[in-house]
């Protein structure tokens, strides 16, 4: 079943060369979202499970995902998805020359599954027309010259990396 995403055109100028003019790109509109107390109780309408026990067990998820992945396991979620770690470091010369403190950052990576990377191939894009579109700037919603089908990204509003 294929669904219509607005898209918002969007500029965005390049970083390392600030003097000359932005490039056009798409972002796709978000029309709002859902917390995790909504999405429970429209789980609770589709079985016998409550939404509390919903949240509580997304919750125990949630921090098993956590420690999991701070002792260096891939986590698989099923028909989900999973998540790993991804460290990036500066390079050296040689190998000796390495050590822990070449490491910049640890991110987290969302990798989705077939069936979730399948529904994007199903999607149609539509120009966003409305006067909100007319307002748009590169801060907007994710969106790039990239033409990344999703994986591999850090996630959005998840706090898996705060517990």
């Amino acid at each position: 079943m294929s669904k219509t995403v607005l898209v918002n055109v969007v500029e965005r100028k390049n970083p390392a060369k600030p003097t000359e003019p932005g490039k056009f790109y798409a972002s796709a509109l978000t029309t709002g979202e859902k917390n995790i107390e909504e999405l429970a109780e429209e789980i609770e309408s589709s079985c016998t499970v409550t939404s509390q026990d919903i949240v509580a067990v997304i919750e125990a998820l949630r921090k098993r995902i956590i420690i999991g992945l701070q002792n260096g396991e891939i986590m698989r979620m099923g028909n989900i998805g999973y998540f790993r770690l991804s460290i990036g470091s500066k390079g050296t010369a040689t190998k000796n020359e390495f050590n822990v403190g070449c490491i910049k950052k640890a991110k987290i990576l969302f990798t989705p599954c077939s069936s979730l990377k399948d529904m994007l191939k199903t999607l149609n894009f539509e120009l966003n027309k409305g006067v909100a579109a007319e307002n748009k700037t590169a801060t907007d919603t994710a969106g790039s010259g990239s033409t990344d089908n999703g994986g591999g990204t850090s996630g959005g509003s998840g706090d898996m990396a705060g517990a």
